[in-house]
């Protein structure tokens, strides 16, 4: 049996829009992964690009806290904020990470765990949209009033 002429054009109208559909997948794929690619890699800079952004939202407010006490020779010896809170004032729910708003109240409750001490602190604090941004750097927590 013969195809009538009638089919050839559905046939070739399905072909072009199978091919249509193909092109805007591979070019949306390639927009996918390309963009992230080229402004993070090839640090290209346009507002059609998009970069990759895993688990944006998470852990913001929240904030990195190191300490430090200062010797008489110089040096540094860093401090363990809970085992520090342990024998004194250490609340029943203490973590590591300390919230932003928690921030000067934890350094307050260093500070009169340890009032004779040259504290130093570095805090780094997640931040929605901008990642982490330092707060405080190399900074005595208690020179500011927060527990002296």
């Amino acid at each position: 049996m013969e195809p009538s002429p009638g089919d050839a054009a559905p046939r070739e109208t399905r072909r072009v829009v199978l091919l249509a559909r193909g092109l805007v997948l591979l070019v949306g794929l390639a927009w996918m992964i390309g963009s992230p690619l080229a402004k993070m890699v090839l640090d290209v800079d346009s507002k059609w690009l998009h970069g990759w952004h895993l688990y944006r939202g998470r852990g913001a407010g929240l904030c990195a806290v190191e300490y430090s006490e200062l010797r008489a020779d110089g040096s540094r010896a860093p401090l363990d904020r809970l085992q520090t809170l342990a024998a004194g004032e250490r609340p029943a729910n203490a973590q590591r990470n300390i919230r932003r708003k928690a921030l000067a109240a934890a350094h307050a409750q260093l500070c009169r765990a340890r009032p004779d001490a040259q504290l130093r602190v570095r805090a780094r604090c997640q931040v929605a949209g901008r990642g982490w941004v330092t707060i405080d750097d190399d900074v005595d927590p208690c020179a500011r009033g927060a527990g002296r």
